[in-house]
């Protein structure tokens, strides 16, 4: 039961590393994207920058699976 245990903790950890870096990759652009759009006078929110990015991000990922 106690290696059962761990190997969840193991895995509880690196989904929680997987999902803090997925965010660090989306967020940061996002608020840089936010920032740049604001300058350009495009009052959108933040959440649409999040999405642009995430789209950007899906199709990056699905041109280097090909």
């Amino acid at each position: 039961m106690g290696n059962f245990i761990g190997n969840a903790g193991a895995m509880v950890l690196g989904v929680l590393i997987l999902v803090l870096l997925v965010s660090i990759m989306i967020f940061i652009p996002a608020i840089i994207l936010n920032y740049v759009l604001i300058g350009l006078g495009l009052t959108v929110s933040f959440w649409v920058s999040v999405g642009i990015v995430g789209f950007i991000f899906l199709i990056a990922l699905g041109i280097k699976n090909i």
